[in-house]
């Protein structure tokens, strides 16, 4: 295969260039302008954008937000993204070959980053032996050619490293704040609450619905629910049962006192989990753990 064709290489090869910023020279968009990756994000192996949460340097402007790979940028035509809700919240467009450009379902363009010349042969090489090989372990015949002390170094570099990671956003999420601990503590602590996969929706719905509101209503649950539930957009359908109707009717009055929006309903994810770990019931637990544990 001749390196400059990119038609034979799989996307999950520019998931992982992505994931390990082993990018082999500068990035620059489709637009010329230079390009830096801050965090390449969560990877996404559900329904939506394949990286979560990025934050990525372009030219001036630091961006936050979702990242969509494709080996062709008319992909993402192909693929029906610009019809797509879900991924109007992406703030970036990987690809290899730039032969179209990316609209979010509202007719915003999309900046397009394109990495089709930003690798090794070599590593491409790697990449290709590991994933064809019959192998029960596709790595044991390399893993040999690493020292100990380098498996060692690079366990605790990455520990460090993931340590830093998260004191830094939540340094940043402080300063965003003004030094609002109580604020700070509030999202971080529902991003924990979404887990992996629905960390960006809690985070979006904690700031829709300020924890000063939330602390008025603490010593009423079912308000608290409401709000919780309301915010999350999932109560913007047509409900079946007394209680949910009573949510969605309580939330609409609470929205309206406070002047809140919720976020889109379609953020959230359902798929390949727990009935434990479904949002609805994440967002309960919250609207309970607040209501009986007010002051942290």
């Amino acid at each position: 295969m001749k390196h400059d064709d990119h038609s034979n290489i799989p996307e999950a090869f520019f998931h992982y260039l992505w994931k390990y910023r082993m990018f082999s020279r500068r990035l620059f968009t489709g637009d010329g302008e230079p390009a830096e990756v801050i965090h390449p994000g969560t990877h996404n192996s559900d329904a939506g954008p394949d990286f979560l949460c990025a934050r990525v340097r372009i030219g001036d402007t630091l961006w936050a937000g979702n990242v969509e790979i494709h080996v062709r940028a008319s992909d993402w035509l192909r693929h029906g993204h610009h019809r797509d809700g879900a991924y109007n919240n992406v703030i970036l467009h990987v690809v290899a070959e730039n032969d179209a450009e990316a609209m979010t379902s509202d007719g915003k363009a999309i900046p397009t980053l394109v990495v089709g010349n930003a690798f090794s042969h070599q590593l491409l090489d790697c990449y290709q032996e590991i994933i064809h090989n019959l192998l029960w372990i596709p790595c044991e015949r390399m893993i040999g050619r690493v020292g100990r002390m380098q498996v060692t170094a690079r366990l605790n570099a990455m520990g460090i490293g993931r340590l830093h990671e998260k004191a830094e956003a939540l340094r940043e999420e402080l300063m965003h704040l003004r030094m609002d601990w109580e604020e700070c503590c509030y999202r971080a602590l529902a991003g924990q609450f979404g887990a992996r996969l629905n960390r960006q929706p809690f985070l979006m719905l904690a700031r829709s619905l300020p924890s000063g509101v939330v602390m008025k209503y603490r010593d009423n649950p079912f308000q608290l629910e409401a709000l919780f539930l309301g915010q999350s957009g999932l109560l913007n359908t047509r409900l079946y049962g007394k209680y949910p109707n009573s949510l969605k009717k309580e939330h609409a009055f609470l929205a309206q006192k406070h002047g809140l929006a919720p976020v889109a309903g379609y953020l959230w994810k359902f798929m390949r989990m727990r009935p434990s770990g479904f949002p609805t019931i994440r967002l309960a637990l919250l609207a309970a753990l607040y209501s009986q544990a007010p002051v942290f």
